[in-house]
């Protein structure tokens, strides 16, 4: 459109109108962002341009994952610094429980009002750690 009237700032305002429909379906936020800026600037009352940046805005806002506030993360590893995986990281008195990974990493949510975690690995001396208001408990476990 822009190429069939390149004088006609309305026919441009259409063109960068559609181009912004397409990035916002593709996920494509900033680049629907710099399509409205382009009208702004042929148009700087345009209310159409205005709403869909702040549209745009709030659903980059709202999509930011929010962080778990009973989420504990860490590793586990030995006394040469090695990750041991497949160690158990469980709250002490329940069922909440996660392992290691490879590089002895876990990660899960432990239920509220958790005062003790139990860290153990075959072969290894099993350790408890008391909880607080961190959120990362790396360990180091011994033979």
């Amino acid at each position: 459109m822009m190429n069939l009237a390149p004088d006609n700032n309305e026919y441009k305002i259409k063109a960068y109108s559609s181009l912004s429909t397409m990035f916002i379906t593709m996920g494509d936020y900033p680049r629907a962002i710099e399509q409205n800026n382009r009208i702004l600037a042929i148009d700087p009352t345009n209310e159409s341009a205005k709403s869909t940046i702040q549209y745009i805005q709030a659903a980059q806002k709202n999509a930011v994952p929010k962080a778990n506030p009973n989420e504990i993360t860490g590793v586990i590893s030995d006394a040469s610094g090695n990750p041991i995986p497949g160690a158990s990281v469980r709250v002490k008195d329940t069922a909440a429980e996660a392992w290691t990974n490879a590089k002895g990493e876990y990660k899960f949510v432990m239920p509220e009002e958790s005062e003790t975690l139990v860290i153990g690995a075959k072969g290894y001396k099993t350790i408890e750690v008391t909880v607080t208001k961190k959120r990362v408990y790396n360990a180091t476990l011994e033979k």
